[in-house]
């Protein structure tokens, strides 16, 4: 299963790493799809995901760009 979130604002940081970490944890999560709106929730993101050790699992991408090239975000 592949989870997709849109992160439109940046949460607090404890916040982000428990849901984070709750994809991490979690069994039947095959892969994670981060979309991003800004540079600074980009930043915020990217720093929880390295210091959980989760790029393998968790990709950020930058919605703007998605849509800009005719790819549709979910």
């Amino acid at each position: 299963m592949i989870a997709v979130e849109l992160e439109r604002t940046a949460k607090g940081r404890a916040r982000l790493g428990r849901i984070l970490a709750g994809y991490v944890a979690s069994r039947h999560i095959g892969a994670v799809r981060y979309y991003v709106t800004t540079e600074r929730v980009r930043d915020l993101v990217n720093a929880e995901v390295a210091s959980l050790k989760a790029k393998a699992l968790i990709e950020i991408r930058d919605r703007s760009s998605d849509m800009r090239s005719g790819t549709q975000a979910a």
